[in-house]
């Protein structure tokens, strides 16, 4: 499993990319970091590509249900790029525990999804 996280040229905006099944010490690496945008940055916006990726573990679905009970307020807008229906069913089932407004792209619309993260 890999999970990037890519700093952009605005600084509330952090593209993450996902690959693989995702486990609790992933989420022990990679949550931190999101913490500390947050805490520099106020909300974020978060551009999701989901590549080969095969869901999370039970010690990785505990956390991220705790993730996002603690930081449901704290996420402007959600851009997911999946390129399979049970990835799409992932992403709106995300997008019902915050606040976030949430779209769903395909990978050849990339670019897309990059645009309207950054519209205001």
């Amino acid at each position: 499993m890999t999970v990037t996280l890519e700093q952009t040229a605005t600084e509330n905006i952090l593209e993450i990319h996902i690959s693989g099944k995702i486990g609790r010490p992933d989420y022990d690496r990679f949550v931190p970091q999101i913490e500390q945008r947050i805490a520099e940055n106020g909300k974020l916006r978060l551009l999701v590509v989901m590549e080969d990726f095969h869901g999370l573990d039970a010690g990785a679905l505990w956390q991220d249900l705790k993730f996002e009970w603690n930081h449901f307020d704290d996420f402007e807008r959600i851009a997911f790029v999946a390129d399979t229906s049970w990835e799409k069913t992932l992403a709106t089932i995300k997008g019902l525990q915050n606040l976030a407004t949430i779209r769903f792209f395909t990978p050849d619309q990339i670019e897309q999804a990059r645009q309207w993260i950054q519209q205001d």
